[in-house]
């Protein structure tokens, strides 16, 4: 199968899960200083799929993904879950929607990403349960 091939299936099989994104991007850019990191990039992720975002060394996946996840503010372009832009979300809020495992951590613990994971989900039933 060649790369278009792969591409235009892809296109095929995201336009077949209409309805709204869970999280996505509208002409989203970013840039570090002045060097544009992330430019016009558009993309819809639909609830219960899974995606990969595959690029080179340097071109912008982790910047992407901390857009996504609301860590960073786009320059211009909206980042939106479930439709409501993720700039209308306070801190509290989007980390209820929202979790982020870092490639790398500056933090050295014995723990996985599964364990911390699990772990964040028994917080917020716990939390729950006390209201």
């Amino acid at each position: 199968m060649s790369r278009d091939d792969f591409i235009g299936k892809a296109k095929a099989a995201n336009a077949a899960s209409a309805g709204t994104p869970l999280i996505e991007a509208r002409e989203v850019s970013f840039a570090y200083s002045v060097a544009p990191v992330i430019v016009d990039v558009s993309l819809a992720l639909p609830q219960g799929k899974m995606g990969a975002l595959i690029g080179a060394n340097g071109s912008g996946k982790s910047t992407l993904i901390r857009l996504l996840a609301g860590l960073i503010q786009p320059v211009s372009g909206v980042v939106a879950f479930n439709d409501m832009p993720l700039s209308s979300f306070d801190a509290r809020e989007r980390a209820k929607r929202i979790a982020y495992v870092p490639q790398a951590s500056p933090t050295v613990f014995p723990f996985t990403a599964l364990e911390v994971v699990l772990s964040r989900a028994r917080g917020m039933k716990r939390s729950h349960s006390r209201h």
